[in-house]
């Protein structure tokens, strides 16, 4: 049983990572596309006027996948959290990235700041 609840842990931490990953990609790509809306449309000699739906709906696509990064970090600490529970290992192939506490995922948590650079 030992055996198994690894695999089964291992798996689903498996499965979290590439969702995360895929998250952050996705969020980086919609970014990236937000800030070359408004750099062409000036390149082309078009109006700022013009176009403004597309910037709406690029502005509900960031706002979204910024809401489902979120989303996927309450993910995972919920997982976390019933892993504990049932006393399964701990598996790590986050890349070695230090997990910030619990509090600061939490809505109405402490906000990062930078604080030397």
């Amino acid at each position: 049983m030992r055996k198994e609840r690894l695999e089964i842990v291992e798996l689903v931490q498996q499965q979290l990572h590439a969702s995360e990953i895929a998250v952050e990609a996705a969020l980086s790509a919609i970014a990236r596309l937000t800030v070359t809306m408004p750099e062409a449309r000036a390149r082309a000699g078009i109006s700022p006027i013009a176009g403004q739906p597309a910037f709406d709906s690029i502005g509900a696509a960031l706002a979204g996948i910024i809401l489902v990064r979120g989303h996927m970090a309450e993910t995972h600490a919920q997982l976390d959290a019933t892993r504990e529970q049932f006393r399964m290992p701990v598996v790590a192939t986050g890349g070695g990235f230090e997990k910030p506490p619990r509090a600061g995922i939490e809505a109405g948590g402490p906000d990062l700041h930078v604080v030397a650079a």
